[in-house]
């Protein structure tokens, strides 16, 4: 069997917080934060994990980071992932580049705007990017 020698870094997905408050977490020993108006380079397992990144449902997320104790919360807990948006570029995320600001990876009811997830936490329209992170992510190493 044949070992590779060089190394292949984690695909990264650019997030920006657009709300009012910090976000911080924590992946695999990394913390991350991201203060508001600011942007950070995040692995897509991470951003999939702390943030419901490409997730059709945002239960998962939403239960980790503990914002919807109780059901009547899981509306306002949705609001605040949305506060997220995802890049696939550093440009893109600072705004010099013109793009889509949410990345989801996975179709969902039309009526709801792209990559925002609606009362049921679905996202909008599949795009290239979203593709091109679960593609990566699922790829054997």
């Amino acid at each position: 069997m044949r070992v590779s020698s060089h190394f292949q870094p984690a695909p990264v997905i650019y997030v920006r917080n657009n709300g009012a408050e910090t976000f911080s977490d924590r992946y695999d020993g990394e913390d991350f934060a991201i203060k508001p108006g600011e942007y950070i380079a995040m692995p897509v397992e991470a951003a999939t994990l702390c943030l419901g990144y490409g997730d059709a449902s945002k239960n998962r997320a939403i239960a980790r980071l503990g914002w919807a104790p109780k059901a009547e919360q899981f509306k306002d807990a949705v609001a605040r992932l949305n506060k997220f948006s995802f890049h696939g570029s550093e440009e893109e995320a600072a705004g010099k580049r013109k793009g889509q600001s949410h990345a989801p990876l996975v179709p969902a009811a039309p009526s709801k705007p792209s990559g925002e997830a609606g009362e049921d936490g679905q996202e909008g329209n599949t795009n290239l990017i979203g593709k091109l992170a679960r593609a990566q992510a699922q790829a054997p190493a």
